[in-house]
């Protein structure tokens, strides 16, 4: 039995020195990459059993919790109108991706969310913001100052949007307005980045600043049921190129589209007067479409519009106001109908050297004026 033993020991020896070396280090190899991966796999096990989830659901179950409405404990209600958001929560934890709920549970009865007040989210450096599809009102300067939102839905359900609601979110580009609005409130997209906006029918006036500074709007659908636009509205609106102004649009107020980028302009026959500065600073009008039937053209309203060179005003133009077509460097010709009766100080001054103005032989002796 011993001698076998010994026999079978020394065989196997034989064999083993057989056996090539590089083969015995490639098994060695593929040993410790066996036991590498082993290892990785298990690190991966404990990083999804961290997060509660599968790996291959993880994405899926992230976009979910994304847009799963964001718990009210992190919002102040109003206390007399339990259905209105007064605040939310300076935690650390109060996630800045919020989806306002549809409604909460306070002592056992459900109440829902229809209001959000004044000043609610303003500068919560909040990133996103999904409002809920029974929302009513948006209070003054609601989610103002809020300088990474880039876009926003109103739902349906909002017939009231505050003054300011969105003044300063200035990484905002997209905007989706309520069909049941009938005014853009004073500043409500002032200092905003909205390149393109569709503003409903049903919306009668645009406010004060309601775009100011927006130097990236470029497409500004405009509803036909619009009859008045706030002063200073789209003031430095450099990038707005063009505007279709509706039938019944009836006032344009002082400054509203002053240092825009308008090119060509068509007013339409509502307007009976020009407030002043309305397009001042306006350097790449060149063409003007004149309402039938406007009576007056105010102090300053087209002041520094280097590209006009032909002006030829309607029969219906009674008068035009101190430095009307102040500074017009490129006005070389402009023609008075006969209604023309007062034309005040400055009125043309700073135009072309020569300018050539032309009144009509009857209203000569009728003008008042120092142009």
């Amino acid at each position: 039995m011993k001698r076998r033993f010994i026999v079978c020991a020394l065989t196997i020896g034989m064999m083993l020195m057989m056996i090539p070396q590089n083969f015995i280090y490639a098994v060695s190899n593929t040993e410790v990459e066996v036991t590498s991966t082993k290892i990785h796999a298990e690190n991966v096990k404990t990083d999804v059993s961290y997060i509660g989830k599968k790996a291959d659901t993880g994405v899926q179950e992230a976009t979910l919790a994304a847009s799963a409405p964001t718990d009210p404990t992190f919002f102040t209600f109003d206390t007399a109108n339990p259905g209105m958001i007064t605040n939310y929560s300076a935690r650390p934890d109060a996630p800045k991706d919020i989806v306002i709920p549809d409604s909460y549970v306070k002592d056992g009865k459900t109440i829902e969310i229809t209001a959000i007040g004044q000043s609610a989210f303003s500068g919560q450096e909040l990133t996103s913001v999904a409002l809920n599809a029974n929302l009513v009102s948006i209070g003054d300067y609601a989610f103002s100052n809020n300088t990474k939102i880039t876009s926003i839905v109103i739902p349906n359900s909002v017939t009231s949007l505050g003054r300011g609601a969105f003044s300063g979110c200035s990484a905002l580009s997209s905007v989706t307005l309520s069909n049941q609005l009938t005014e853009l409130p004073n500043s409500v997209f002032e200092g905003t980045k909205v390149d393109n906006l569709i503003v409903p029918e049903g919306v009668l006036n645009i406010g004060s600043r309601a775009f100011y500074g927006d130097s990236a709007l470029k497409n500004i659908q405009l509803p036909s049921t619009l009859t008045g636009i706030g002063s200073n509205a789209f003031y430095r609106a450099g990038a707005l190129q063009s505007i279709t102004l509706p039938d019944n649009l009836q006032l344009i107020s002082d400054s509203a589209f002053s240092y825009s980028g308008l090119t060509n302009l068509s007013l339409p026959d509502a307007i009976t007067s020009i407030s002043s500065n309305s397009f001042s600073g306006c350097m790449s009008l060149q063409n003007i479409r004149w309402p039938a039937n406007l009576k007056a053209i105010k102090s300053s309203a087209f002041s520094s519009c280097f590209k006009l060179s032909d002006i030829t005003l309607p029969d219906s133009v009674e008068t035009i106001d101190a430095k009307a077509f102040y500074s017009c460097s490129g006005l070389q010709k402009i023609t008075l109908g006969s209604s023309i009766r007062t034309i005040g100080q400055n009125a043309f001054d700073g135009t072309k050297s020569g300018i050539e103005i032309h009144l009509e032989q009857k209203a000569v002796n009728d003008v008042t004026g120092a142009p």
